[in-house]
Protein backbone atom coordinates (compact mmCIF):
# COMPACT_ATOMS: atom_id res chain seq x y z
CA UNK A 1 0.00 0.00 0.00
CA UNK A 2 1.37 3.42 -1.05
CA UNK A 3 1.67 6.01 1.77
CA UNK A 4 -0.94 8.93 1.69
CA UNK A 5 0.38 12.44 3.22
CA UNK A 6 -1.27 14.58 5.34
CA UNK A 7 -1.58 17.16 2.25
CA UNK A 8 -3.39 14.58 -0.21
CA UNK A 9 -5.57 13.47 3.06
CA UNK A 10 -6.35 17.61 3.36
CA UNK A 11 -7.40 17.64 -0.60
CA UNK A 12 -9.36 14.53 -0.12
CA UNK A 13 -11.53 16.27 2.71
CA UNK A 14 -12.76 18.74 -0.94
CA UNK A 15 -12.22 15.89 -3.76
CA UNK A 16 -12.47 12.34 -2.44
CA UNK A 17 -11.95 11.21 -5.86
CA UNK A 18 -8.52 12.40 -6.08
CA UNK A 19 -7.47 10.19 -2.85
CA UNK A 20 -8.98 7.50 -4.42
CA UNK A 21 -6.69 7.92 -7.90
CA UNK A 22 -3.68 8.88 -6.26
CA UNK A 23 -3.43 5.77 -3.81
CA UNK A 24 -4.36 3.17 -7.21
CA UNK A 25 -1.53 4.69 -8.66
CA UNK A 26 -3.80 6.67 -11.53
CA UNK A 27 -3.14 10.19 -12.60
CA UNK A 28 -6.00 12.83 -12.79
CA UNK A 29 -6.72 14.14 -16.05
CA UNK A 30 -5.71 17.82 -17.36
CA UNK A 31 -9.14 19.26 -16.65
CA UNK A 32 -9.17 17.60 -13.17
CA UNK A 33 -6.07 19.42 -12.81
CA UNK A 34 -7.01 22.73 -14.10
CA UNK A 35 -10.31 22.48 -11.94
CA UNK A 36 -7.98 21.58 -8.76
CA UNK A 37 -5.60 24.53 -9.47
CA UNK A 38 -8.92 27.17 -10.05
CA UNK A 39 -10.10 25.58 -6.82
CA UNK A 40 -7.37 26.07 -4.68
CA UNK A 41 -6.84 29.70 -5.95
CA UNK A 42 -10.26 30.71 -5.00
CA UNK A 43 -9.66 28.98 -1.19
CA UNK A 44 -6.94 31.01 -0.80
CA UNK A 45 -7.89 34.08 -1.67
CA UNK A 46 -10.76 33.06 0.53
CA UNK A 47 -8.47 32.68 3.43
CA UNK A 48 -7.00 36.32 2.40
CA UNK A 49 -10.45 37.90 2.63
CA UNK A 50 -11.39 35.97 6.25
CA UNK A 51 -7.74 37.16 7.27
CA UNK A 52 -8.41 40.55 6.64
CA UNK A 53 -11.99 40.55 8.15
CA UNK A 54 -10.91 39.01 11.50
CA UNK A 55 -7.55 41.42 11.68
CA UNK A 56 -10.00 44.95 12.02
CA UNK A 57 -8.27 47.00 13.69
CA UNK A 58 -8.73 48.49 16.91
CA UNK A 59 -7.38 51.78 16.66
CA UNK A 60 -7.23 53.78 19.79
CA UNK A 61 -5.64 50.64 21.77
CA UNK A 62 -3.32 49.80 18.94
CA UNK A 63 -1.89 53.18 19.35
CA UNK A 64 -2.35 53.22 23.40
CA UNK A 65 -0.91 49.59 23.86
CA UNK A 66 0.11 48.10 20.51
CA UNK A 67 -1.15 45.34 18.39
CA UNK A 68 -0.58 42.33 20.25
CA UNK A 69 -0.61 43.31 23.72
CA UNK A 70 -3.60 41.54 25.74
CA UNK A 71 -5.62 44.56 26.54
CA UNK A 72 -6.01 44.80 22.88
CA UNK A 73 -6.76 41.75 21.91
CA UNK A 74 -9.38 41.60 24.98
CA UNK A 75 -11.20 44.60 23.22
CA UNK A 76 -11.11 43.39 20.54
CA UNK A 77 -12.53 39.76 21.43
CA UNK A 78 -15.72 42.40 23.72
CA UNK A 79 -16.18 44.16 20.23
CA UNK A 80 -16.60 41.20 17.94
CA UNK A 81 -18.66 39.02 20.67
CA UNK A 82 -20.53 41.40 23.24
CA UNK A 83 -20.37 44.90 20.97
CA UNK A 84 -21.99 43.31 18.29
CA UNK A 85 -25.09 41.44 19.78
CA UNK A 86 -27.06 44.78 20.21
CA UNK A 87 -28.48 48.05 17.60
CA UNK A 88 -26.44 50.19 20.45
CA UNK A 89 -23.17 48.00 20.02
CA UNK A 90 -22.92 47.92 16.30
CA UNK A 91 -23.61 51.63 16.45
CA UNK A 92 -20.92 52.88 18.91
CA UNK A 93 -18.49 50.08 16.54
CA UNK A 94 -19.59 52.49 13.03
CA UNK A 95 -19.18 56.28 14.97
CA UNK A 96 -16.09 54.62 16.79
CA UNK A 97 -13.89 53.48 13.54
CA UNK A 98 -15.22 56.65 11.52
CA UNK A 99 -13.85 58.83 14.37
CA UNK A 100 -11.25 56.72 15.62
CA UNK A 101 -8.38 57.08 12.74
CA UNK A 102 -8.98 61.11 12.22
CA UNK A 103 -8.68 61.25 16.18
CA UNK A 104 -5.30 59.56 16.56
CA UNK A 105 -4.03 61.48 13.12
CA UNK A 106 -4.84 64.61 14.95
CA UNK A 107 -3.72 64.12 18.05
CA UNK A 108 -1.72 60.80 17.85
CA UNK A 109 1.55 62.48 17.79
CA UNK A 110 1.27 64.56 21.67
CA UNK A 111 2.99 62.85 24.50
CA UNK A 112 -0.02 63.92 26.89
CA UNK A 113 -3.03 62.32 24.42
CA UNK A 114 -1.32 58.83 24.55
CA UNK A 115 -1.06 59.27 28.60
CA UNK A 116 -4.33 60.01 28.78
CA UNK A 117 -5.14 57.03 26.12
CA UNK A 118 -3.35 54.49 27.97
CA UNK A 119 -4.83 55.71 31.01
CA UNK A 120 -8.91 55.96 29.63
CA UNK A 121 -8.19 52.69 27.57
CA UNK A 122 -6.99 50.31 30.80
CA UNK A 123 -9.92 51.93 32.55
CA UNK A 124 -12.69 51.25 29.73
CA UNK A 125 -11.29 47.38 29.67
CA UNK A 126 -11.49 47.15 33.03
CA UNK A 127 -14.99 48.12 33.01
CA UNK A 128 -15.70 45.72 30.18
CA UNK A 129 -14.03 43.01 30.59
CA UNK A 130 -13.43 42.22 34.24
CA UNK A 131 -16.97 44.10 35.59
Amino acid sequence: MEKVTASEIGQAAFCPESLRIITNGGKQSKSSVIAMKEGNRSHSKLNKEVSRKEKVPCYIATYAFGDKHNITEELRIWRDVRARESVVGRLFIQIYYLSSPTVIRILGSTKTFRRLTNKVIRNVHRKLING
